[in-house]
């Protein structure tokens, strides 16, 4: 009897292999930018993940602005703010794809001295839980965008 898989399933497969790879990197980026220590039990699984992603797809975006930010402690500070003490999923760069999700359940600190060199960073995503808003943070060669979306409800 043959069995077949399908591509979502081979897809999956290699992610999560690849993700063994990529685990400690990942959670020292994680760790290295909320400035705190990671739980592993709060990482999802990519089924999870890649629920999380389509579900915000299929909203509808509001608002949308881009703020240029010109020093890490201003990032911090708007990050603060727009997030305060709400729960919210964590994406860095593309290793999210491999390890899953990070969410982040209590009020965070944020590393003020993050450096986006120093693991080799350019993109981080926070999404909130209730899929109100979405912050994309771009980072090329000492330029930081701050994208924050608005997300409507219908």
């Amino acid at each position: 009897m043959l069995m077949t898989i399908s591509t979502y399933k081979k897809s999956l497969l290699f992610r999560k292999a690849q993700g063994k790879v990529h685990h400690d990197n990942y959670k020292n980026k994680i760790n290295y930018f909320l400035g705190e220590y990671i739980d592993d039990n709060y990482f999802l699984g990519l089924e999870e993940t890649d629920k999380i992603i389509d579900h915000l797809r299929a909203l509808d975006q509001g608002e949308k602005k881009i703020i240029v930010i010109d020093t890490i402690s201003e990032l911090v500070d708007i990050l603060k703010e727009k997030t305060g003490n709400l729960p919210f999923y964590l994406l860095i760069d593309e290793e999210w794809k491999f390890c899953g999700a990070y969410k982040v359940i209590s009020n965070v600190k944020y590393n003020y001295s993050f450096d986006f060199d120093k693991y080799a960073s350019d993109e981080i995503r926070i999404i909130s839980l209730d899929f109100t808003f979405q912050i994309k943070i771009d980072y090329d060669s000492a330029d930081i965008n701050f994208i924050y979306i608005e997300y409507e409800f219908k």
